[in-house]
This record gives structure tokens, sequence and C-alpha cells, in this order.
């Protein structure tokens, strides 16, 4: 890392100081201070190179250098502390390394009480909010998990309110208050009826209307929980509540259980193809069957299009695309696509009108549990398998079929290509061969499907 200042030679005897930050080829950092300096001042004290356009310093002060600018010295010697503080907190994200985002953690870095620190943002549903944009503007989450977040907020808010603790502050808010939000989020629905005015702005189906299961709780805690640590690394509180509120209590509220995967075997797959389906539902079977080849998230398929479809030198087509929930990581997904999916697309051109509604009575959602109910399948599913797979299905099952499918003809989870390694998700699933050719014929494998070959055209050769 190499810190310079820079500054415009001109008529004037003073000029803006500005910095400039380098990390080897890749990181170019500019800093403009605001503050003018003494550019005669500056050559005198520091070791200086002088061309017709710029004064540049490498910010090394001239050896032997008696009475020196002690008020230079003090405002360099800040604005690279500052510099050198941000970059080290940020130089591991990509996304966060840009002259915007880094000017703005220098200017908190800097003047604490001008951002995130005065009296007002230290309140705790103020400061939460500040966070959640701060995520957003830096790239750090994806839309999708920002608008989790979002109603994260809002949850806050209504538990604040209800409690009369609207005016609580970071500092104020102990494992106590930890323990009460768990058990308002558990009992929400209670509090509908009570409290209309902060529920006028939710439709009927966003309002709670039952106590939310535990795994509901616990995931919407880790929104907390990630806050919350964040504050405690940067030392804006003492101890986090979620560490406060002791290990085992943090376990019992933490706890997750899920059953095992609900999943459309290989046969049951051929059974909706071959099924006689009224028309309105034909489109959604193929659409589903695609969904289930690619296994994608269901943002990620409604928002693909032909413009994700390769081929590969070997004659079949892959689809490639960026999942949006990690979108910040620059994981790129690259799944080939069967001899089904290309007729599909090739019918569709990913121009599904099913996929404009996902939820209520005509959306995609509830249609899959149509066409799974008419083709027939009444297998019962679940740990105790007491429910039928129609009634469990939602659009995640399409993900679910996928993963399983490659299991079974032994590709793990990283090879079906939707997880990077460590992912806590797959290990509810069940060495990557990360080769698209095998990786094709593996699939075509798992879901009896015949190899092909095709051109852009999607005619294939065999």
């Amino acid at each position: 890392m190499k810190i310079q200042i820079r500054l415009k030679r001109s008529d004037r005897e003073k000029e803006l100081l500005r910095f400039r930050l380098r990390d080897g080829r890749g990181v170019e950092l500019n800093h403009p201070t605001g503050e003018e300096v003494d550019v005669n001042e500056l050559i005198r004290c520091y070791e200086c190179s002088i061309s017709a356009q710029m004064v540049t310093s490498d910010c090394v002060k001239k050896k032997g250098l008696r009475n020196g600018n002690t008020s230079l010295f003090s405002l360099i010697d800040e604005h690279m502390d500052a510099m050198v503080h941000v970059y080290e907190s940020i130089k591991h994200s990509p996304a966060l390394l840009n002259s915007k985002t880094f000017n703005e953690r220098i200017q908190d870095y800097l003047h604490p009480a001008q951002s995130n620190f005065d009296e007002d943002t230290q309140l705790l549903e103020n400061r939460y909010k500040n966070w959640i944009d701060r995520q957003i503007e830096d790239g750090l989450i994806s839309k999708a998990r920002y608008a989790h977040y979002v109603v994260s907020l809002k949850e806050l808010h209504r538990f604040l309110v209800i409690n009369k603790i609207t005016s609580i502050t970071l500092k104020e808010f102990a494992g106590s208050h930890l323990l009460k939000l768990r058990n308002f989020l558990e009992t929400e629905y209670k509090y509908v009826g009570k409290y209309p005015q902060l529920y006028v702005n939710m439709d009927d189906r966003q309002k709670p209307a039952a106590p939310r299961s535990q795994n509901t709780i616990a995931s919407k805690l880790k929104f907390y929980r990630t806050f919350f640590n964040y504050l405690w690394e940067s030392g804006e509180i003492d101890k986090s509540p979620f560490v406060a509120i002791g290990k085992n209590n943090r376990r019992t509220l933490m706890r997750e259980h899920y059953e095992q995967p609900i999943y459309l075997r290989t046969d049951e797959l051929q059974t909706i193809k071959d099924a006689e389906l009224p028309m309105n539902l034909q489109e959604v079977r193929d659409c589903f069957l695609l969904h289930c080849q690619l296994g994608c998230r269901i943002e990620d398929f409604r928002n693909m299009s032909e413009d994700n479809v390769r081929l590969h030198d070997n004659g079949f087509m892959y689809v490639v695309y960026t999942p949006a929930k990690t979108k910040a990581s620059g994981f790129v997904v690259k799944t080939p696509i069967l001899r089904t999916g290309a007729q599909i697309i090739k019918k569709y051109h990913f121009d599904f009108a099913c996929l404009r509604n996902l939820w209520g009575t005509e959306g995609y959602n509830h249609k899959i549990k149509r066409i799974i109910e008419l083709s027939g399948i009444d297998r019962m599913v679940g740990d105790r398998e007491d429910k039928k797979l129609c009634d469990a299905t939602s659009t995640k099952i399409a993900r679910k079929t996928y993963i399983t499918a490659l299991q079974q003809v032994q590709i793990d989870q990283y090879a079906a290509g939707l997880h990077t390694r460590g992912s806590n998700v797959v290990s509810r699933y069940g060495a990557a061969d990360e080769d698209l050719s095998n990786k094709f014929v593996l699939m075509c494998a798992a879901f009896g499907e015949q190899p092909y070959k095709t051109d852009s055209t999607f005619e294939f050769s065999e």
C-alpha cells in the first residue's frame, strides 16, 4: 500500500490537499480533504517530485528539517491515519473499494459526531435503519435481502411502540429486551386487533394471524444478531445482547429444526410431464419442469432470459447467472440445459406468463400444487409422513428436486453448482466436478434425459 500527496501547480500560493492510495495494480482510491495547504511549505517540509503541472510527495519528511510546520504535519498525519484505518477495514470487500465509500468512511472516522454517532442516531431504531441503508448502498446485501431487513425494521418498530420503549438507545437495549423481542415475534398475532394503527398499511396476507414457528423466529433474529455483532465489533456497544443472554439461552433462542427436504422423484417428474392437464396449466407445467432442471431460486428464475443462455463447445446449451442472494460475493452459476429444458426454452423464450404472479390462489406457487395434485401424485411426506406432497409444495421444491436428483447420481451439492463452499444450507441435502461436460452427462443420468447436440437455433442433431 502506498499513499501520495498530489497537488496541482498553479500561480496560487495555496492548493487543496489531495491524497491517492494505491495497493498493487487493482486499487487506486482518491481522497480530497477540502483543506488548503501552502504549496511552498509542503515542498520545504516534504520530499517532493515537482513537474510543470503537479507536485507529488510520498509523505516523507525531509531529513534534518528544523522548525517544521506542525499544523501541516498534524493535518497530513491525521488524514493518512484515517486512510490507513478505513482501507484496512474494507480492503477485503471489493464492493466497498471505490472512492465514494472510501471518503464517506473517512469522514465517519474523522468526524464521528457528524455521522453515525450523534444523539439522535444512537436511538436503536434509527441506528438500525441507517445500518440497513448503508448495507445496500455499499452493495453488501442484495435487494431481496434488503427487503427482508426492512421487514425486520418494521417488526422492531412495532415491538418498541407496543412496549413503549421507542426512545431506547443502543447501549440500553439489553438481553432482557432481546428475550421480550423473541416472545413478541412469536405472539405478534395477538396485537393486530389491539393496535390496528400499526398494521394499517399491511394487507391481510402480511398480518400475523397465528403464532410464528421457532424456525421463522430464529431466521428473523439472525438479522438483529448480524446488526448487534457489527456494533460490538466496531466498538459502538460494549457487548451484544445475544452474548449477554448466555450460551444456553442463545442456543434455545436460535434453535432451528428442518424436516427432510421435500422433493419430486424422477418418475414423478415424468408423471407430471405425461399428465393430461387443463390448457391453463400446461404453461405452468412446462415452466415448472424447466425450473426443476435448472434448480435456481425463484427470483433468479423469474429474471432469466435467453441472454443467460450459452452454447458449449460440445454442443449442449447451458445457463449462466449470478444468484441475487449472493450477488455481493460475485459467485456465478453455470448449469447445463437438458433436452426437455431446451425444448421448453425454444417454445417460450423464458417469457412465462405464470411467473408474473407468484402468490395467491392464481399464483405460480398455488398452481404448482394443482399440477402435482392433478397428475395423481399423492405421496405422503414430512418426518411423520402426515402431509400430502401437493399440500406441502412451494416454489422451493424445484431447487430441492434438482439437488436431490444430482445427489442420487453421486454429485454433491457443490457440483450441483448452486452453493459456495461452506454453505450451511446444503448440509440438509446430503468433490465438486466443475467440468460442464461431465456435469451435463451426470445431469442427463439424474433426470433420465438423453444427451443431445444443438446449435444456437435449438435444433437437435442427435
